[in-house]
C-alpha cells in the first residue's frame, strides 16, 4: 500500500512517522523547504524564534508525551506558562479563570460584576446558538463586556450576537448540561490560587520547535519515508472509479499513483487541486470566511517588563490583538542584548493596518505598546513585517453548516482522508491536538491495512 500526506506540519509528520515505523511506504508533499507548517521556526536576526506563539503541553495526552519525549531525547527546556489578557487596565490569567478575574476587580466592578451574574440566576438569557447569548449565561452582562464581547469583536470584526456558541464553548470549555452555579463554583474551586501550570508540562525544544519537526523527518526517512519539499502540485485526479483519487500530478507534469491520500492542509485549499472525473477542478459549494493577520516582529530594549509569553490585548482602545515574548519560551536568550517581540493586528484586507508601511506600522506599535504599559523605557531598534491573508477562519453563525457541507463534497472521495486543525471546530486547537489527532488517525489507518478494509 502506498500513501500519499498532502502537507508537513505536525498532524502530517506524526501520521507519517507511524505509518513508517510499521513499514507503511508514505511520500509526504509541502510546498515549502521545510518541515514544520506554521509551527515551523524561523531565523530573525541571528536568533531561532516561531511564527507565532505555540505552547506544546506534553502531559495533555499521554501518546503525545510520550512520542515528543521519544523524538526529542532530552534536547529541550521545560517553562512555567506565563499569559495574560489586558483589560479594563489590569492583568488577568489566560485563559480566563472567575477566581482570579474576581480577585482582581475592585469593589465598583465586582458590584457590577454581581449584579448582572445575579440577573442571570434570576431570569437566564434564553440559548439561541450564538457566542453572546452562551456566554452571557455564564458570565453575567459586565463580565461578558470586558473577558469576551470587546475581544472577540476586535478578533472577528462582528459581534458576539453573529457568531457560533461553538466559538465560545471550545475557548472556555463549558458544557450545556451545568447550571450557573454549577459552572462558578466548579471553575473557583479549580482556579483558586492555581499556577497556570497545574498539570501541565511545556516544552520547548532547544533551537525552536524546528528541532522535533527536524528529528521527525529525519525518523520518517530513515523508516522509508519520502519528503517532497518545494513541490508544487497541479491536481489531484481519479482513474476510472470517481470515488477514488489515484494521482499526484505535479506541476513539472509527473505523475505519481497512491492507494490512499491524507490532507492535512486547509480545506479550501484543497479544492483547486481536486479534478474530477471529468476533468474539471471541485468547487465548494459553501463559503467560509476568514481574517487575516499582520505580524510586526520587533527588535526591542526596555527598562523593565511584566514576564509572559503573550498578553491577549482585550482592552478596545488598543489596537493590538497579541503581544508575543519569545524570550520567556527559551531561558537561554536571558542575556541576549535585545529581545524579539511578536505583536499581532487580526482584520480583514481592507483595513489600513493591513494596507501600512512597514514605518507607519512601527510608530502605530510604539503609541499602542505605551498605552499597554507593560513595558517601561520601551526602544524598537529595528522591525520585520509579515502578513497572512485568511489566517483563521471566522466562527460566524454558518460556521457548523458550511464545513459540514464542504466535507460532505470531499467525503465523495473513498480514499481521502482530511485531518488537522482545518478539520476541527476547536478554537483552542493547540500544538497537542495536532500531534494527537496524528496519532489517532495513524491508529486507525493501520488498524484498517491491518484488517484489509482499504479496497485496492
Amino acid at each position: 500500500m502506498k500513501i500519499a500526506i498532502i502537507g508537513a506540519g505536525p498532524t502530517g509528520l506524526t501520521i507519517a512517522n507511524e505509518l513508517t515505523k510499521n513499514k507503511i511506504e508514505v511520500d509526504i508533499y509541502d510546498n515549502s523547504n521545510q518541515v514544520g507548517g506554521f509551527a515551523k521556526s524561523i531565523k530573525l536576526w541571528e536568533r531561532n524564534i516561531e511564527i507565532g506563539p505555540h505552547f506544546l503541553n506534553v502531559n495533555r495526552f499521554p501518546i503525545v508525551k510520550e512520542m515528543v519525549l521519544d523524538v526529542l531525547d532530552g534536547n529541550f527546556k521545560t517553562y512555567e506558562r506565563k499569559t495574560y489578557i489586558l483589560t479594563i487596565n489590569k492583568l488577568f490569567l489566560y485563559p480566563p479563570s472567575i477566581g482570579n478575574i474576581l480577585k482582581n476587580l475592585n469593589l465598583i466592578q465586582l458590584s457590577k460584576a454581581g449584579t448582572s451574574l445575579i440577573k442571570q440566576l434570576l431570569k437566564p438569557i434564553k440559548l439561541d446558538g450564538t457566542a453572546e447569548n452562551f456566554v452571557k449565561r455564564i458570565l453575567g452582562d459586565y463580565l461578558y463586556t470586558y473577558f469576551f464581547g470587546n475581544f472577540s469583536k476586535k478578533l472577528w470584526g462582528v459581534d458576539g450576537s453573529q457568531l457560533s456558541e461553538v466559538f465560545a464553548t471550545s475557548l472556555i470549555g463549558f458544557d450545556y448540561q451545568a447550571s450557573l452555579i454549577d459552572i462558578v463554583w466548579r471553575l473557583v474551586k479549580k482556579s483558586s490560587g492555581r499556577k497556570q501550570t497545574d498539570d501541565a508540562l511545556y516544552v520547548y525544544p532547544n533551537g525552536g520547535l524546528s528541532t522535533l519537526w527536524d528529528a521527525l523527518k529525519n525518523k520518517i526517512q530513515l523508516q522509508g519515508g519520502t519528503f517532497h519539499l518545494s513541490t508544487a502540485i497541479e491536481s489531484l485526479t481519479c482513474a476510472e472509479d470517481p470515488s477514488k483519487l489515484s494521482n499526484i500530478v505535479l506541476k513539472d507534469g509527473s505523475v505519481k499513483e497512491y492507494d490512499l491520500f491524507v490532507s492535512t492542509i486547509p480545506i479550501l485549499a484543497l479544492f483547486p487541486y481536486i479534478k474530477t472525473a471529468t476533468g474539471e477542478m471541485l468547487r465548494p459549494n459553501a463559503n467560509i470566511r476568514f481574517q487575516s493577520d499582520v505580524l510586526l516582529y520587533l527588535q526591542v530594549t526596555f527598562d523593565k517588563i511584566v514576564p509572559g509569553q503573550c498578553f491577549y490585548i482585550y482592552s478596545e482602545d488598543i489596537r493590538i490583538t497579541r503581544i508575543t515574548n519569545f524570550d520567556e519560551f527559551d531561558s537561554s536568550n536571558a542575556d541576549a542584548p535585545f529581545t524579539i517581540l511578536l505583536l499581532e493586528f487580526w482584520g480583514g484586507q481592507q483595513t489600513d493596518i493591513w494596507n501600512a508601511e512597514k514605518e507607519e506600522l512601527v510608530a502605530i506599535a510604539m503609541a499602542e505598546l505605551n498605552k499597554t504599559k507593560i513595558f517601561s523605557g520601551l526602544k524598537i531598534t529595528d522591525a520585520i513585517v509579515k502578513k497572512v491573508g485568511n489566517a483563521f477562519q471566522i466562527p460566524d453563525l454558518d460556521l457548523i453548516k458550511n464545513q459540514s457541507e464542504i466535507l460532505g463534497q470531499l467525503s465523495v472521495y473513498d480514499n481521502l482522508i482530511i485531518t488537522g486543525r482545518n478539520a476541527s471546530l476547536s478554537f483552542n486547537y493547540g500544538m497537542e491536538n495536532g500531534i494527537n489527532d496524528g496519532l489517532q488517525m495513524a491508529a486507525e489507518i493501520l488498524t484498517k491495512v491491518n484488517n484489509q478494509e482499504y479496497s485496492l
